[in-house]
């Protein structure tokens, strides 16, 4: 049976119409966007990896490619990017973030087959777009428009997609296809995200279209045969063709994320269900001076504690919970019951697929998860049960909105910092330095930025740590200190391998910055010790 698709079509006009019908939402998310994100466009500032990329920006581009984000790097090679300019990165970034976030509003309403005026739009548009988990990632500068656009572009895949099976434009189907692999090919992260979106669409679809069953089966299987297909393309372009072509070796960088098997099975569930733990219980003091005896490392309990006040909302399980309740009580197929309990689900995947925690930076799928519930629960509920859900979603926009904003202003004082430290250190070594002498320069770092500010300082996973502190790795430390101070016009040799031993071992000796002592010259290095 040849199925026709109901649902509208998208085009410009189509959008336009949507946006003009839901002036207020596009007012209150504008509003939120620059609560959140403003301090960016106005302040200079860069972070973690950023110094690479502006220090040696060919070196970065290739590592892109050993580890597996090619798509980043073919961007900026088809867009003529020469230069980086964190100003311009960032306002490009800004300009998608609204753009996406009314966008997948906009996509929702068409499956919903509304994009007449509809205030639910409001709570789902900013509880998605003040995500602490954007912070996050947007942080990193050096791919945060590629990553926006990506995440922009993600909705209009998912709607070629089904348009293409339903109505069997075999066109739509391929260009779609391409958009997965571009998207995969510049963040990985994006495929839960994608998957997500299906789930979403799907669930919208089966609810307000009236296709025969086997129609939501095949559609279902040409999807999965879909999303398999690209992840193949991806894995040999990434790692057959691209390493045999242009001699490019491949990084273990995702492979060793993947734990199942490489420490024991009880480990494994362990890290998932901590991973589950941060994101739903929020700043909760109690449980976590309950929770924190159990777990046998003072540093990973540190983290969880952190993590769970940054990026946990206490919201989260019961407003699943809940959501999963009502979609099963629907009494529809399986087929739906089983769509819509893996929305919640889509949250952990990634966890899930690799045995193991996952960057906080790429949990795409926890605000996209989120905002949905609410939007479906105040869409399907009874009018003061969406009254209710509505209120909670708005006091959880609020609440993520200053978190985000205040991850931001930590971090401007974080980089600011950093630069007071920077030209002290080089006024220090010129001083150290003898007549006509430029030995390298070894900086030790542990630097503990949040124990300087303590209050009114909020640290995400990498959010507001300093470049003289960050990571555990001596060498890697020791780069991206003096690789920050390149960014400021601040030269100095970098240690060999030898050098940076004797640093180390001479560091353990020596009084952390700011006490006396803390720069000391070797014969062929000069040791600075944070």
């Amino acid at each position: 049976m040849r199925a026709i698709p109901n649902f509208p079509d998208i085009n410009f006009k189509s959008f336009c119409d949507f946006c003009k019908n839901n002036i207020l939402m596009l007012v209150v998310t504008t509003i939120a966007l620059f609560f959140c994100y403003g301090i960016k466009l106005f302040q200079y500032c860069i972070g973690l990896d950023t110094e690479q990329i502006m220090a040696y920006q060919a070196l970065q581009r290739e590592n892109f490619i050993q580890i597996g984000r090619f798509g980043i790097t073919a961007l900026q090679w088809l867009l003529h990017i020469k230069e980086f300019n964190p100003f311009t990165t960032f306002f490009s970034t800004f300009c998608l973030i609204w753009l996406f976030t009314v966008s997948w509003a906009y996509i929702i309403g068409i499956f919903s087959k509304n994009t007449n005026t509809n205030n639910a739009f409001i709570p789902f548009t900013l509880v998605f777009m003040t995500s602490p988990i954007w912070a996050e990632q947007f942080y990193f500068t050096l791919q945060s428009a590629e990553v926006a656009l990506m995440v922009l572009i993600c909705p209009y895949a998912i709607y070629l997609l089904f348009k293409g099976f339903l109505a069997h434009e075999t066109g739509k189907i391929i260009f779609a296809f391409l958009l997965l692999i571009l998207m995969t090919s510049v963040y990985q992260a994006m495929v839960p995200f994608f998957c997500c979106g299906v789930f979403i669409c799907f669930l919208l679809l089966f609810k307000t279209s009236d296709y025969e069953p086997s129609i939501y089966r095949n559609l279902c299987l040409k999807l999965l045969a879909t999303l398999i297909g690209a992840m193949i393309v991806y894995s040999i372009i990434d790692r057959v063709l691209i390493p045999s072509v242009f001699g490019i070796e491949k990084l273990q960088y995702f492979d060793s994320m993947n734990q199942w098997g490489q420490r024991p099975v009880k480990e494994n569930f362990l890290r998932i269900l901590g991973l589950a733990y941060v994101v739903s219980t929020g700043n909760i003091p109690q449980l976590q001076e309950l929770v924190n005896p159990i777990i046998p490392n003072a540093e990973i309990a540190q983290t969880i504690t952190n993590n769970s006040k940054v990026f946990g909302n206490i919201l989260l399980l019961p407003i699943a919970v809940f959501f999963m309740v009502k979609v099963i009580k629907c009494k529809r197929e399986f087929i739906y019951i089983f769509i819509g309990i893996c929305i919640p689900l889509s949250i952990m995947f990634l966890a899930i697929l690799g045995g193991n925690t996952v960057p906080m930076r790429a949990m795409y799928v926890l605000p996209l998860a989120f905002a949905f519930m609410f939007f479906f629960l105040i869409e399907t509920c009874s009018k003061k049960a969406a009254s209710a859900v509505a209120i909670l979603a708005l006091l959880t926009a609020v609440y993520q909105a200053q978190i985000t904003a205040q991850l931001f202003y930590s971090d401007q004082m974080r980089y600011n910092e950093d630069v007071r430290l920077a030209y002290e250190i080089r006024d220090i070594v010129i001083k150290t330095y003898s007549d006509n002498e430029n030995l390298p320069v070894a900086i030790i770092a542990q630097y503990k930025i949040a124990e300087k500010f303590r209050t009114n300082f909020l640290q995400g996973e990498t959010i507001g740590h300093s470049f003289f502190g960050y990571g555990q790795d001596p060498r890697g430390g020791a780069e991206r200190s003096l690789d920050f101070m390149r960014t400021l016009g601040i030269n100095f040799y970098a240690p060999n391998d030898e050098q940076l031993k004797q640093a180390i071992n001479e560091a353990r000796s020596m009084p952390p910055y700011p006490n006396p002592g803390y720069i000391r010259k070797l014969p062929d290095v000069i040791v600075v010790r944070f």
